[in-house]
């Protein structure tokens, strides 16, 4: 399966260049997207009677608010496969925690070099084997398996290859945007704030709601595929593989 995923992320990428093969070795096979939900919005959570009834509301209203953009948030921390389906959520996380604290919370690049244990031992048989990575945003660190748009040293420049490369990978990356938007529209609940003002959703319960909402997302990518899925020209899954696996 990540064989598969890293070609078609290949094929893409050649496409968008109109056929020079830059990307000849390239083992990328998802795409790594921290997201902000601001729909908590502006209203604290310390409303009418809620202090009686939920003693740590103000607790939890001050975990959750961002001073940089004065409003109270939540991250989520997502992996998506070309074949649209979401295979990894760590949430929630208040937003005072920043893109690279989020992702060395959830140890994601140490379970995916765990899960490439071949790879990993290559070097000491004398072979040169690239981990299968993730793609993400700059501000992320480029680990073992975790890689982002090519930058220069410290006083230094790309290669020329390198610099063609750039502009094809920014423009493959905003197509991670496409799933959250589906589900801002196929879960109008996402968009409630009320919902999690008046019942303080915020812990394990907000987690599962999540959850739930994601899992009941990728089971729609299975029927009916969506823009992601179109965009790399591969299949979602059936519903009975996606369970299965």
């Amino acid at each position: 399966m990540l064989p598969e995923f890293a070609e078609a992320i290949r094929q893409k990428l050649n496409g968008l260049q109109r056929g020079e093969l830059l990307f000849s070795n390239v083992h990328i096979v998802s795409f790594l997207h921290c997201k902000i939900d601001d729909k908590l919005g502006t209203t604290p959570l310390k409303n009418e009677g809620l202090a009686e009834r939920h003693p740590g509301a103000e607790i939890i209203q001050r975990a959750l608010y961002s001073g940089y953009s004065k409003m109270h948030k939540l991250k989520v921390l997502t992996v998506v496969f070309p074949n649209g389906i979401i295979a990894y959520l760590y949430c929630p996380v208040s937003a005072q925690e920043n893109n690279i604290g989020l992702l060395n919370l959830s140890w994601l690049n140490k379970h995916l070099v765990a899960l490439q244990l071949e790879v990993a031992a290559a070097p000491a048989n004398g072979e040169n084997i690239l981990f299968f990575s993730m793609y993400g945003d700059k501000i992320f660190s480029c680990l073992q398996c975790i890689t982002h748009t090519h930058e220069p040293l410290l006083g230094g420049q790309l290669h020329p290859r390198q610099r063609l490369e750039v502009p094809v990978m920014n423009s493959l990356r905003t197509s991670v945007e496409w799933p959250y938007g589906d589900i801002m529209l196929l879960f109008q609940v996402m968009q409630c704030k009320h919902l999690f003002l008046s019942t303080v959703l915020v812990t394990m319960t907000l987690h599962q709601q999540l959850c739930v909402i994601f899992f009941t997302c990728n089971c729609y990518v299975c029927f009916y595929g969506d823009n992601f899925t179109k965009f790399f020209d591969l299949p979602s899954p059936s519903l009975a593989n996606y369970l299965e696996n």
